[in-house]
């Protein structure tokens, strides 16, 4: 989602780009961005504190991001709701999924 956003975004404002690295792990993406390899597209909350946030506005807009939570209506278990309860105020946090070393 990141990625095409990304993508997306760099293609319709004709700035020119290489994709660089693409990985299904996001600590091997992040270590390859701590590494000096390119830069990545995420969530302030994914951000380690090793990397910086880029403000620049010769940079595209990105859209907004919504996350969602489907499941079977009767499948509601208990165990399900709280799954369900636990992932919600996982992504209520306001602090970073990283912690300084």
């Amino acid at each position: 989602m990141f990625r095409a956003a990304a993508i997306s975004s760099l293609t319709a404002s004709g700035r020119p780009f290489r994709v660089a690295l693409t990985s299904p792990s996001l600590p091997g993406l992040l270590a390859a961005v701590g590494a000096g390899l390119g830069v990545t597209v995420r969530s302030a909350r994914a951000l380690r504190p090793d990397l910086v946030r880029i403000s620049d506005p010769a940079l595209p807009a990105l859209p907004d991001v919504e996350f969602a939570l489907y499941g079977r209506s009767d499948a509601a278990s208990p165990a399900l709701k709280q799954a369900e309860g636990v992932i919600v105020d996982e992504m209520r946090r306001e602090r970073p999924l990283f912690a300084a070393a």
